[in-house]
């Protein structure tokens, strides 16, 4: 089973608003629609378009997807050369375009820098065009973590790169020295904006390393530096429109001596990528997976370990293991029963806590944060129910002193902001949160000869009949640590799809921000933001 890839999938988002932006993944079988192809299979010699088996050309990874312009769904195949099929690295990496309606290939190179591990492929949307380009990810291999990548456009059926190569690779770049205090300054070239962050969970090597005494006090300088983008993905954003989100690791005195993660937006202007936003933040040790449990494999004999974390969430000091686990069927990527299990890193005991209620869905995620002012870091679990509004539920537990408890009641996290949507004259749509009264107006217009055809409105703009919309649940809940204060305690940000006559008619996202109480969500800050349709 292979997916027509609509929209391009966004790790920060784990997926979820994607669907919410109405646009939606279809699968096919062996690329069923499109008789001209051969039956594409992932490490399967690709022998078409004068392409013999002796080239040693192998498929890597293919989607089908309007990417020229002319409303036909096309198709594109990522290959490239390997001496052997087990090989893992592959080289001279191309793409190859059958265009769905003159059934024509072109063939294009994703860029001089063309060689690396299981590259992949994913259309994205970037700007307000609407028009559909190709990324490609070619991990390195390296001990940074790195990912080499290229962005190639087919418009009109003509393979070229949509920003130069060498430019879409680029990344920020920093100056970054170690300071009194176990601390390190760390400086954005361009903008000379300055992030100080803390270092001191490897404060005993820098001290055993003569780099510091033992009251922080910095004997040796130490200049780090950046690595280039180990993320470079699509960012769905509130109005409705793409960025491109990168992360990059920064390190001490070596690759694995990282202390810092600078995460960027980027969004293309004129054939550059220009950035928006970036964000500096000491390197997230909690949410690394655990060292001494692998995902995929059985936790008892019903039960398989479905991701992990090595923290400390009872607060004694010392990091734990924490595992989420459930049960899925043969062949199913759905889980049930999911229950977040603590293995306590003294004593090893075990704890277990249902995630609730809602116990079951697609591609459950952990993340550990504190949330709260208690001594102990607690765990945010994520689901996708797999529908079509592209909604998930989440789940906040604590496990302060191994007793396991919901800290928010999972009914009451997942509620979201209630609204009001009533379609109006004049191709107008007014939305109102019941409970706080906010109010946002939403211009139809543009999309008025739909509206007249659904017999919704006449020609001068008067409602023919009433019309409700309908808001989702939350496509998204993120933890957010807000500045200015960033005090290590996480808010949440939530988004919720608001749609007009249909589910699949977006017109706007709530953007609502929470903090946490006393067991009681708060909210900070809501607001409408129309998509620009």
């Amino acid at each position: 089973m292979k997916k027509i890839i609509r929209i391009a999938p966004a790790v920060v988002l784990s997926g979820a608003m994607l669907a919410a932006a109405g646009l939606e993944s279809i699968p096919v079988n062996a690329m069923a629609t499109n008789a001209v192809m051969q039956n594409l299979e992932n490490n399967s010699l690709f022998t078409m378009n004068g392409i013999s088996a002796k080239d040693g050309m192998y498929v890597l990874d293919w989607l089908q997807d309007e990417v020229t312009g002319d409303g036909e769904p096309d198709t594109v195949v990522l290959i490239g050369h390997k001496d052997k099929p087990e090989d893992i690295f592959v080289k001279d990496i191309k793409l190859v375009l059958n265009d769905g309606k003159t059934k024509k290939f072109t063939t294009v190179s994703v860029g001089e820098a063309n060689g690396g591990y299981e590259p992949s492929l994913t259309a994205v949307t970037l700007g307000e065009s609407g028009e559909r380009d190709l990324l490609v990810t070619m991990p390195t291999g390296g001990s940074g973590g790195v990912n080499t990548y290229g962005l190639i456009s087919f418009k009109d059926g003509v393979g070229k790169p949509v920003v130069a190569q060498e430019q879409l690779n680029a990344g920020l770049k920093f100056e970054v020295k170690f300071i009194d205090q176990f601390k390190a300054k760390i400086t954005e070239l361009e903008t000379k904006t300055e992030t100080t962050v803390d270092i001191s969970d490897g404060k005993e090597g820098y001290i055993e390393s003569g780099i510091y005494d033992k009251d922080g006090k910095l004997k040796q300088e130490v200049t780090g530096f950046a690595n280039g983008f180990s993320q470079l993905a699509p960012v769905w954003q509130p109005d409705g429109t793409f960025l491109l989100e990168g992360v990059q690791a920064i390190a001490g005195q070596y690759n694995a001596d990282k202390i810092a993660t600078a995460s960027s937006t980027w969004k293309l202007e004129e054939g550059k990528l220009v950035p928006v936003s970036v964000d500096i933040n000491k390197f997230d040790r909690d949410n690394i997976p655990s060292a001494n449990y692998q995902k995929e494999t059985a936790y008892d004999d019903k039960s398989i370990i479905l991701d992990t974390r090595s923290a400390d969430v009872n607060g004694d000091g010392v990091r734990d293991d924490v595992l989420l686990v459930g049960e899925r069927e043969k062949d199913s990527i759905y889980a049930t029963n999911l229950r977040v299990v603590v293995e306590d890193g003294k004593t090893k005991k075990r704890v277990e806590q249902s995630v609730g209620e809602d116990n079951g869905g697609y591609d459950p995620t952990l993340f550990i944060g504190r949330f709260d002012d208690g001594k102990a870091k607690d765990v945010l679990v994520s689901m996708a129910t797999g529908g079509s509004g592209g909604t998930s539920i989440y789940s906040l537990l604590s496990f302060t002193d191994n007793k396991p408890a919901q800290l928010i009641a999972q009914d009451k996290l997942n509620a979201g902001l209630q609204y009001d949507v009533q379609f109006k004259d004049q191709y107008k749509v007014e939305v109102v949160n019941k409970v706080t009264k906010k109010q946002e107006t939403i211009d139809l217009s543009k999309n008025k000869g739909e509206y007249i055809e659904m017999g919704i409105y006449d020609n001068s703009g008067k409602l023919l009949k009433a019309t409700e919309g309908m808001v989702d649940g939350f496509g998204l809940l993120q933890p957010v640590d807000l500045a200015p204060n960033k005090d290590g305690i996480y808010e949440l940000r939530g988004l919720q799809r608001i749609s007009g006559a249909y589910h699949a008619d977006g017109l706007a996202t709530a953007v609502s921000t929470w903090s946490i109480k006393d067991g009681e969500l708060k909210l900070l800050d809501e607001s409408i933001v129309p998509l620009k349709r």
